[in-house]
């Protein structure tokens, strides 16, 4: 679970402008939200970082 989240941080904090990332974080962002919110991420200081990162990309691409 760790090793998902940890994926999906390095995937968004990369500056890719592709298309395809656009079109799965607008479309999936939410999900990952609620993951996030439900985990039970053990460093509170990255579990806010990366709702703080999907909400930044899920804002963005509105």
């Amino acid at each position: 679970m760790v090793a998902l989240f940890l994926f999906l941080f390095l995937l968004l904090s990369v500056k890719n402008k592709s298309i395809m990332l656009h079109l799965f974080i607008h479309r999936y962002y939410r999900h990952f939200l609620l993951i996030a919110a439900r985990s039970s991420v053990s460093n509170s200081n990255f579990k806010a970082q990366l709702l703080q990162s999907f909400a930044y990309f899920g804002g963005v691409h509105k």
